[in-house]
């Protein structure tokens, strides 16, 4: 028996030592589809082309590694009238502005489990949490609150919580721990968060993700809520914090957490790549651009960031 430990202790060094069990995987994540009458836009078309193209392509870090998953940070939809309810001011074409086109558009552009063999439909597996253009149905100068994403959501992810137009839920890729907050972390979130943390301990590594931003006024959630957010992860091992809802992209740290803003799909193509080690993770922003039949045709990269921890 005492033999059979020795062994067992030997195999496991030489595991380790070798990196057979190490962390090494990589994420692409963006946000801002805002899908109109389920019509995906060109630029949306074109990160869709250039995600599925990027791996083994040059990138700050070397070779772009091809993902396990695929991030989508909130307004999957652009807003629209439940059904075929408008107001009596909405222009013609608001026709086809209703939830039910604009998720079908989404879902079928980026497919919960990724597509093979269609470039115009992402290859990976994709998490999403909702925005809020997701929550609210804009028509004319009608305002009103959906649960039609959400429902979609919950209903393909199955084991998740749903309140108030969020969807927030968590899962694990090859050792990092991923926290889906919806929108933002609101109370039904933040208390789910305490228990799904302390579930999880304070060494292994999370990374969050969300639609609002963290840098920005009160206009969407206040400072107190996000405070709030700060008690809740103190202690716990953060390593990354993501959203959209700007339409900007940059790094910044918030708390102390570095925190990536990931742009806007729909505006300019922009999508981010995220390779994740043992102990470092490389980002960039990439911005594809789009040629005069609304394809892929190559593109740049904005900045890029390495984080050791």
């Amino acid at each position: 028996m005492k033999s059979v430990k020795i062994l067992f202790a030997i195999v496991m060094c030489l595991l380790l030592a070798t990196g057979a069990w190490a962390t090494d995987f990589t994420i692409f994540f963006a946000s801002e589809m805002h899908y109109p009458g389920g019509m995906i836009t060109d630029r949306s078309r074109a990160g869709v082309q250039a995600m599925n193209n990027l791996p083994g392509m040059a990138w700050p870090y070397g070779t772009v590694p091809t993902p396990s998953a695929f991030i989508a940070c909130g307004d999957l939809a652009d807003g629209g009238a439940w059904g075929t309810t408008y107001a009596s001011d909405a222009p013609q074409w608001y026709t086809n502005r209703n939830y039910t086109h604009q998720w079908n558009g989404f879902d079928y552009n980026f497919p919960l489990y990724g597509v093979q063999g269609d470039n115009n439909r992402l290859r990976y597996p994709r998490y999403a949490v909702p925005g809020n253009h997701d929550w609210w149905r804009w028509c004319g100068y009608t305002l009103g609150t959906s649960q039609w994403v959400a429902t979609k959501l919950k209903a393909q992810y199955g084991n998740c919580n749903s309140t108030n137009g969020n969807v927030y839920y968590s899962f694990n890729i090859d050792g990092i721990h991923f926290a889906a907050l919806g929108r933002y972390p609101d109370s039904y979130v933040l208390s789910w968060l305490a228990n799904d943390l302390a579930g999880v301990g304070t060494d292994t590594p999370v990374i969050l993700f969300m639609h609002y931003a963290l840098n920005d006024d009160e206009e969407w959630w206040s400072y107190a809520q996000r405070q709030l957010l700060a008690n809740a992860i103190a202690g716990y091992n953060v390593i990354a914090i993501l959203h959209g809802h700007t339409h900007s992209t940059t790094h910044y740290t918030w708390n102390g957490y570095d925190v990536y803003d990931d742009g806007a799909l729909t505006e300019y193509g922009g999508v981010n790549v995220m390779h994740i080690t043992d102990t470092t993770i490389d980002t960039a922003h990439y911005s594809a651009n789009v040629d005069g039949n609304g394809n892929w045709s190559g593109g740049g990269w904005l900045w890029s960031y390495q984080k050791t921890y």
